[in-house]
Order: C-alpha cells, then structure tokens, then sequence
C-alpha cells in the first residue's frame, strides 16, 4: 500500500468515533489493497491480470488511452465537469437527477455526482442503491455507462455486461491517487472508449473470454495432470508402507488427500500473489510456493521416485501457515483447509511422502505453467469448486477395483 495515503486515511481517522473511524479505515484498506494500480480498481468488470498484464502488450491501446487522457491535466483538483468538458463531452443536466454525457449528440453516459466516495456504497434516504439508480437512469436516456463520481474518484458502470449483474461490476479511477504512469488510465473515460461498440465495451468483452479461457485451461491440466500424479505419488508410497489399493475407501481417501493438496498449492500460490504472505521476508524467501514451483519447472526432468525434496519444501510450508511463523511474518490461517485432521485427506497427508517424480510436474502446472499473476485475479475456492464439481462428474473407470490414477482424468 502506498505509504502515503494510509498515513492520511490515520489522519482523517483521528477526530472520529471509534466505530466510524474502524468502519472507514477497514473500507478504504480494502480498496487500496485490491488497487491494480494506485488510482485504479477493478471489482469483476475488468481484471487486474487484464489491465496490467494484456493489455500493456497491446501497444494501439496504450497510444489510445494516453492520446485520449492527453486534455485531462491533473496538476491540481480538476472538477468532473471540467474533466469531462476537455474530453469534449457536451453536459446535460437531466430533468429528475444526474447528467447526460453526450458526444457527437449521442447519449454516452449518465454522471450522478455524490458529496464524498463513501456514499458511493450507502443506501439512500428512499432505501436505493446509488449504482442501482445511475444505471437506471442509464435505461431511462438510453445511456450505455452509468458513472459515481465524488472527490475525484469516477466509478464506472457497464449497463449490460456480457455476464452477471451490472450492479456488481465496475471499474474506479481515483484522480488523486493516480501515479504519472498511470494517468493514461483516464482515457478509459473519453468518448472513444463509452461509445457504443468502444474500446472499453471491447475489453470488457475480451477479458471475459480470456479469463474464462484461462480458467478452463487451469481446470483441465487440473484433472488430467495434477490429480493423477500426486494420486501415483500417494499409492506408491502406501504400498511401501505394504498398503493394498484395492479397498474402495483407501482409494477415497486417496483421492481427498490429492484434491486436498492440490487446492492448498493454488491457495498458497494465490495468497502470495495477492501479497497475503510475506514474499519480501528473508525467512520466508526459501519457502515461497512460487520459488517452487519455478524450481519444478526448470528441472522436473531430473527428478526420480527417490527423492522428496520438494515434499519436504511444501510440507514445511504448510504448517508454518497452519500454526503462524512469528519470525517470517506468516500468519496463522485460521481456516481447516491446512488443519493436521478433521479435514478430507488431511491425515493421509500428515503421514504420507511423495516422490519429486510426482510433486514436481503438479507444482510447475499450477504454478509458472498457469500464469501465477493471473492467480491474483482468482478465487481458488470458486476455481476449487468448479474443478470439484467437474472432477466429481466425471466417470472413473476402475474406481470399484485395483487402483489406477490414469483412469481418474476420465478425458
């Protein structure tokens, strides 16, 4: 988080009263700390993988966005009015509430101007929602973006994103926070980008179809590699401890305990790249799950059934989240997912060590292989549930009788 603004936001915290002063602080954290950039948040319209990772490989769109902000000049507190005057919009103030943004006489977007950004998120005396009512009005003047905007902060709303419901998606550009670099973000706000069939509608379009590629993606190499390998990892190492598979529970437990460890890897690698865990921490560093899986990557070819050190690497990893460690700044994870018992697969994993032969191919799929950045962007547990849902549905065709792993991909 910038240093900065959470030293202002302790400020304008200290004439408060302890509750509202708490309530502010949490909002305004969370905000900054799901920023893509200072200045720019996304919540579900656009991704943060998308804006800070494809489309800076799109030279076209960032001569776009910086030809279009070039007007806007935030060297001291520009009014939205103005702002959207220089982007040559024509402003219309509506008859009931709010303004028209026209360009070339045709209606781009409905502004609804508030006091200050918290109430952007309150109730209204009339018990309406203030993005429930911007992209009403944007229904009512035939409007295609519906726009918040206080303090200089501009939330954004598409009134008919291709998937889900408009309320729950938008894209926030705060002026005063916005990094030089950054400032070409604002040419998301010109006419060329609300327009109908405009930049913006195309990449909201684009980062839809892109994460859902990605998802679906990760999925697959989830159940045809991942699942199967650890799955061979674990029956070997249970018939050295002279363990027959073909008991029908056996292998249940058998695959919890691959499911289980699987989802632990993506939660560990998702937590670090939203920066949950302390990758800048010297103790911490040797542990990292995306060292990890780099490592398993670049030399998974010479990995053999003797070898556990990647096992150890992950199950030292795993109970520093489980218990906390103090002197790498890891907190205690206050969920079951990482418990010793009481959770599926969990005490066959407690027990069990598989070989790098096994680990390493699943370590370097999740990671590297699945574009981590990326991960930031995720939920593993919706991502966790799909692939469960699907693993689940999907017919294994020895699962009555002697174990095989191969037959769980079922592709």
């Amino acid at each position: 988080m910038p240093t900065g603004r959470v030293l202002s936001l302790l400020e304008a915290s200290r004439g408060l009263a302890a509750r509202e002063a708490a309530s502010l602080l949490a909002r305004e954290f969370s905000r900054l700390e799901e920023a893509v950039a200072p200045g720019l948040r996304v919540k579900d319209l656009l991704t943060p993988y998308f804006l800070r990772e494809h489309l800076p490989r799109q030279p076209l769109n960032e001569q776009r966005l910086s030809r279009a902000s070039e007007r806007v000049l935030l060297t001291g507190s520009v009014a939205w009015r103005s702002l959207f005057q220089r982007m040559d919009y024509q402003v219309e103030q509506l008859p009931h509430r709010g303004y028209l943004l026209r360009h070339d006489n045709a209606p781009i977007a409905v502004v609804h101007p508030h006091r200050d950004a918290s109430q952007f998120s309150r109730l209204t005396d009339n018990g309406e929602l203030p993005e429930g009512m911007v992209l009403a009005d944007c229904d009512r003047h035939g409007a295609d973006w519906g726009i918040l905007t206080a303090e200089g902060r501009y939330r954004l709303f598409q009134r008919r994103p291709p998937v889900g419901p408009a309320t729950g998606q938008h894209v926030e550009i705060d002026t005063g926070e916005l990094e030089r670099n950054d400032r070409l973000y604002l040419g998301m706000l010109a006419p060329d980008s609300l327009k109908e069939n405009g930049w913006l509608t195309g990449w909201v379009a684009e980062a839809k179809d892109s994460g859902e590629e990605l998802r679906k993606g990760l999925e697959e190499r989830l159940i045809k590699d991942a699942l199967p390998n650890i799955a061979r990892g674990l029956g070997e190492w249970l018939e050295s401890q002279g363990a027959g598979l073909t008991d029908r529970q056996q292998l249940r437990q058998i695959e919890e305990a691959a499911l289980t460890l699987v989802f632990r890897f993506m939660f560990l690698l998702h937590t670090e790249a939203r920066g949950y865990l302390p990758i800048g921490s010297a103790t911490y560093r040797p542990h990292i799950a995306r060292q990890l899986a780099e490592d398993s990557r670049m030399a998974q070819c010479s990995f053999s059934r003797r070898t556990t050190q990647r096992w150890d690497r992950l199950r030292t990893l795993v109970r520093m989240v489980r218990t906390g460690d103090r002197s790498a700044g890891v907190p205690a994870y206050n969920g079951s997912l990482f418990a010793a018992s009481g959770f599926p697969g969990s005490e066959m994993l407690e027990r069990a060590e598989i070989a790098d032969v096994y680990l390493a191919p699943t370590c370097s799929m999740n990671g590297v292989g699945s574009e981590p950045s990326a991960l930031r962007d995720s939920s593993p547990s919706s991502l966790s549930s799909n692939c469960l849902t699907r693993y689940a549905m999907t017919p294994r065709e020895n699962s009555s009788s002697e174990f095989d792993p191969d037959s769980w991909s079922g592709m």
